[in-house]
């Protein structure tokens, strides 16, 4: 898996709606920007709290068929993401 790390990335509403809304064909997805200089649209199937200030948070997804697994701050927009290499 690569790692990519986030500059800019949704807010904690957007990575509620993107879990939440939709079912298994139209799914909500959210924007993240990398330190790339590239971005992608990430679909999250779980959120998980990495600590109890409820702004940190372990997530997972899929990108274009490809898992996604990371951590992400709410509050600063940053964070990390591994999308899984084919």
């Amino acid at each position: 898996m690569a790692r990519h790390n986030i500059i800019d990335g949704p807010s904690k509403f957007d990575l509620m709606v993107s879990l939440f809304v939709g079912d298994s064909v139209h799914r909500h997805d959210v924007k993240f920007s990398f330190q790339e200089d590239s971005e992608a649209s990430i679909v999250i199937n779980d959120v998980k709290r990495e600590s109890g200030n409820g702004e940190t948070w372990f997530i997972i997804g899929y990108c274009e068929h490809k898992k996604v697994k990371g951590y992400y701050s709410t509050q600063t927009r940053k964070g990390w993401l591994e999308i899984e290499d084919f």
